[in-house]
């Protein structure tokens, strides 16, 4: 009789641990944390200066989830500019100034949007010619003479400070 409770006992055993199993597969499992928002830096609005060379600038995008996690998503999201002949952005938040202007770089990625960062690109011109010092004032002004050539409204401008 004993036998007979033992075998019964391990047969309602494997069916819980059989049943267990069939549960397991058709219940709902936790729903993976959802991207709740995206924190683009650095900040803006950010300039620019454009020379002989283009200036970058290496944006990050953080993702924040349901679960109050954190992720660097900056490979992940989609970067845009709305003015690409101005300012263009990498797949990888690398952006480039092309020309003076101003553009909107943003980072979207499972609908959710990050801060609109403003970056304005300004032109800088540097004198290859013609630079004088004079630091002769006696309350240690010093100021520069500089001619740019061909641009007939800049020639012997004095630029100071103290």
């Amino acid at each position: 009789m004993a036998q007979d409770n033992t075998m019964h006992y391990m047969s309602v055993m494997m069916m819980m641990v059989v049943m267990m199993g069939i549960l397991e597969s058709i219940l709902p499992k936790a729903a993976a944390p959802m991207l709740v928002s995206i924190a683009v830096t650095p900040v803006g609005p950010i300039t620019m200066g454009l020379t002989n060379v283009l200036p970058t600038q290496q944006f990050t995008a953080i993702g924040t989830y349901s679960d109050k996690s954190t992720r660097d998503i900056t490979s992940s999201v989609v970067w845009a500019s709305d003015n690409i002949v101005a300012v263009t952005v990498s797949n990888g938040g690398l952006v480039t100034g092309l020309v003076a202007g101003t553009a909107n770089i943003s980072a979207t990625l499972s609908g959710v949007a990050g801060d609109i960062v403003i970056i304005t690109v300004q032109q800088y011109y540097q004198c290859p010619y013609d630079l004088t010092w004079h630091d002769s004032m006696p309350d240690l002004v010093a100021y520069i003479t500089a001619n740019f050539p061909g641009m007939p409204n800049f020639t012997n401008v004095n630029i100071g400070w103290n």
